[in-house]
């Protein structure tokens, strides 16, 4: 009966660390909102300008990867959305992570 009663008083106090915690962050969320700047009005988006001279060097170096893993109704559609973006072929790079243990997806 003891053991009970050791294991109320442990839970009471993990229940009362828990409301504490759930008080604290809401007061931190709530002056967050409150009295932080917003991050959006920081950042600018600019297009790139197609410049003739520099090519399509203007572009970062893009990797796109793929990962599947038994999803033979679902690779053909994948595999060609990352090939239709609109990218410079020079600047992009699609790698196709295929961990299938299914002998058939594998042969697809």
């Amino acid at each position: 009966m003891e053991n009970y009663s050791t294991l109320a008083y442990v839970m009471e106090a993990f229940t009362v660390m828990l409301f504490i915690e759930r008080v604290y962050m809401g007061l931190v969320t709530g002056y967050i909102k409150l009295f932080k700047k917003q991050t959006r009005k920081r950042y600018k988006f600019e297009p790139f300008k197609d410049d003739i001279e520099l090519g399509s060097s203007v572009y970062p170096l893009v990797l796109v990867q793929v990962p599947m893993f038994n999803e033979r109704e679902v690779y053909q559609l994948s595999i060609g959305a990352a090939c239709e973006l609109t990218w410079p072929s020079d600047r992009i790079v699609i790698q196709v992570l295929d961990d299938s243990t299914d002998p058939i997806v594998k042969v697809s």
